[in-house]
């Protein structure tokens, strides 16, 4: 007998087929075949050891490049620095806590707080169950890297 359960295509929480609302998040659109993964894509900022400016730049032409594709998640790799704080990490993370490509990004995880035991890792994963099988162990507790989750309409270009 088929599954009468299909995925949210916005928080990907399991959702009853005839379910007009997801009880979830509230969303309304329509719900895609279940998956058994999401689709993601990793951007390594510090290939290269570029400038801060370059690595932005690096950064916002794999999102444009992105916009409108599948990508679900993106694991951004930037590196912690030799002190744990990176030039590359710091402007980074200040960029998406100000809310630069929030048109694009609907959130974000820092690495460090990606382990079983934190409250975000918990929060993460009851938002978006489906994310729990592209989490890989390299990037639980890793202060180099930033977790995205992509909107699922992120058709809007960068301004």
């Amino acid at each position: 007998m088929k599954n009468t359960f299909l995925i949210c295509a916005m928080c990907g929480n399991p959702r009853q087929l005839l379910e007009k609302i997801c009880p979830f998040c509230g969303e309304k659109d329509v719900l895609h075949e279940q998956k058994n993964h999401w689709d993601y894509f990793t951007i390594n900022l510090e290939s290269g050891l570029p400038r801060v400016e370059e690595a932005m730049q690096r950064f916002e032409n794999q999102l444009e490049h992105l916009t409108g594709s599948s990508i679900r998640m993106l694991q951004v790799i930037h590196g912690q620095g030799s002190q744990g704080e990176g030039r590359i990490k710091k402007a980074f993370r200040e960029a998406m806590q100000h809310g630069r490509w929030h048109q694009i990004i609907s959130a974000y995880y820092f690495g460090e707080h990606l382990k079983a035991s934190q409250t975000t890792y918990q929060f993460l994963i009851k938002q978006y169950p489906a994310i729990k099988t592209v989490l890989k162990p390299e990037m639980m507790g890793n202060p180099g890297i930033t977790i995205l989750i992509l909107h699922t309409k992120n058709t809007q270009s960068l301004p």
